[in-house]
């Protein structure tokens, strides 16, 4: 199966970043994670969805060769909301439109996933324009960017003689979310390719410096 095993790489970072998309969810709830813009243009804004449905088949791929499909665990997130968390825009760390510990972006999970609810800055006109923009429907997916920390992992042969792999997400390190114009993974040509490459690198940058501040706070926390 070098074919699964080389598409399974071209969907993950070597160092364990990774992206999963609602257009990767179950068809009957991936409607639900649609982004929707509420508020008042005059008064306050906020871009809300769901990022993450628990119990959901995130396909990966559904082909001939096999099928590589995972779920999340309803404990998923139990450790991770309290980190320092970005929304980005396109998974772009230079267009930073709420966060976590400025309260800017409000994460929580309920029997149904994981949700967000992102506070436009009526003074940052990417934001701005991006809350219109799903407001007219023109933007309607979402993705997030995370290190998996735990996971367990079935596989076994269909009666075609199929490979599945099943995934179950059981403790995510949550980085960023982002509502998205092409959710990850749905470029098609060659130049999409290339911007979703360079942007993939320098948000795996990114990730991965964070993860490195977030490990050098533990080792001061528990120095003291």
């Amino acid at each position: 199966m070098e074919g699964i095993a080389n598409r399974l790489h071209r969907r993950t970072f070597e160092d364990g970043f990774e992206i999963r998309t609602s257009y990767q969810a179950d068809k009957a709830v991936s409607n639900k994670m649609d982004l929707r813009a509420e508020g008042d243009p005059e008064k306050e804004m906020h871009l809300k969805c769901y990022f993450a449905v628990f119990g959901s088949e995130y396909v990966i791929w559904d082909d001939p060769q096999g099928k590589y499909y995972e779920t999340i665990d309803r404990h998923a997130f139990d450790d991770t909301l309290t980190e320092d968390i970005r929304a980005l825009i396109n998974h772009n760390a230079d267009l930073c439109i709420g966060r976590t510990t400025a309260k800017t972006l409000t994460l929580g999970v309920d029997d149904h996933g994981l949700f967000g609810d992102i506070l436009i800055n009526r003074f940052d006109q990417d934001a701005v324009n991006l809350w219109h923009r799903v407001k007219r429907r023109d933007v309607t997916g979402n993705s997030m960017g995370f290190f998996i920390l735990n996971s367990v992992t079935e596989r076994r042969t269909d009666e075609d003689g199929r490979e599945i792999i099943h995934r179950t997400l059981m403790k995510i390190l949550l980085v960023e979310v982002s509502p998205c114009t092409f959710p990850a993974y749905e470029d098609t040509s060659a130049d999409a390719e290339e911007r979703k490459a360079q942007r993939d690198q320098k948000n795996r940058d990114w990730g991965l410096e964070m993860i490195r501040r977030l490990s050098r706070k533990k080792e001061e926390t528990n120095g003291t």
